[in-house]
């Protein structure tokens, strides 16, 4: 159960949106904090259906206060914090309802924009080889900013041979480079890792100081296209961001990257890999057995002897020896031998007389 929540910060475009709420103890609750592309500033739910999933996070807390962020796109959003999981496509009849915790509706620009360009040129000569270039490029704006470019020229001679050829790149600000890093190796590894554990995402070669959102789908048979997580990253004056170590369920995934601050032209980065940690089944048991007896059997001999001397002489002074001797042995099968001999020897003499 959530006992409080706090109102939605960072909701402008192109920025990061925050919330902060408590669960109350030995309590558990799963939310979502999503953002959309809209069609306008403003929430209507005729128009739902356009709104267009940008970026996401759903997690399952315990008891205890909580923030989530989410990526929010450069035109017009909707962010909302909600229980339970993401909507991905939205409509008049699929709305969140009760499940909606708080949410807000902003932006400034269209998320739709157009432009073409076409520009030809032909020549024919007698010998019937025409040659042609035609450039064209459209852009459009959903949940963020896409953009594709070609370039192609054709050369044909009539007989029926013909070659043809085109080349795309990437424009300045779009050049960045995602890489999926295993937990085992340096973060900064730029190696390609497609079979992962414990792994991080790896981004080099944005602009400095920029920022954007990632999000990881499923891409196996039959689940392909599922989001599964996603989060925002903040590029250093080097053009380099990583993400926070994780783990998924075993399976087949991708990633999908963008920069939005500033904003490029051009689309996501992508990375496709495998998560495959190892599973151990294991039987252990443990069994003992304790004895214990003991046999004494023990022989005592012993010996002894006491010897003792008495003289008494009277002639007005009196003298008394006494000597005692003895000796005792014993024999233990058990703990050994001990002997002890001890003597003793006691005079006394008294003066006065005696008769």
């Amino acid at each position: 159960m959530i006992t409080w929540h706090s109102d939605i910060t960072g909701a402008h475009e192109g920025g990061t949106a925050a919330v902060s709420f408590t669960i109350a103890a030995e309590c558990t609750a799963e939310v979502s904090f999503v953002s959309y592309t809209a069609p306008s500033d403003h929430f209507d739910e005729n128009t739902a259906d356009q709104q267009k999933l940008f970026a996401w996070t759903n997690v399952t807390f315990t008891g205890g206060t909580h923030t989530l962020t989410v990526a929010m796109p450069s035109c017009f959003f909707q962010v909302d914090f909600v229980r339970g999981g993401v909507i991905e496509h939205l409509s008049k009849d699929n709305l969140y309802g009760t499940r909606l915790i708080a949410g807000v509706n902003g932006g400034e620009h269209s998320c739709q924009q157009s432009t073409s360009t076409s520009t030809g040129t032909s020549t024919t000569t007698a010998g019937s080889t025409s040659t042609g270039t035609s450039t064209s490029t459209t852009t459009t704006t959903t949940g963020g900013t896409g953009t594709s470019g070609s370039t192609g020229t054709s050369t044909g001679t009539t007989g029926g041979t013909g070659t043809s050829s085109s080349t795309g790149g990437g424009e300045h600000g779009n050049n960045g480079t995602v890489k999926i890093v295993s937990g085992e190796d340096n973060e900064n590894d730029q190696d390609e890792d497609s079979h992962v554990c414990e792994f991080h995402i790896f981004g080099f070669h944005f602009d400095e100081n920029s920022s954007g959102w990632w999000e990881i789908r499923e891409w196996s048979p039959g689940e392909k296209g599922r989001l599964v997580t996603s989060g925002t990253w903040q590029a250093d004056e080097h053009g380099k961001w990583h993400s926070a170590e994780m783990t998924l369920p075993n399976g087949h995934y991708k990633l999908f990257a963008k920069q939005t601050t500033p904003m490029t032209s051009g689309g996501e980065k992508q990375k496709v890999f495998w998560e495959e940690c190892a599973t151990s089944t294991g039987t252990s048991g443990s069994t003992s057995t304790s004895t214990s007896g003991g046999t004494s059997t023990g022989t005592s001999t012993g010996t002894n002897t006491s010897t003792g001397t008495n003289t008494s002489t009277s002639t007005g002074t009196s003298t008394t020896t006494n000597t005692s001797t003895g000796t005792n042995t014993t024999t233990s099968s058990t703990t050994g031998t001990s002997t002890s001999t001890g003597t003793s020897t006691s005079t006394s003499t008294t003066g006065g007389s005696s008769s």
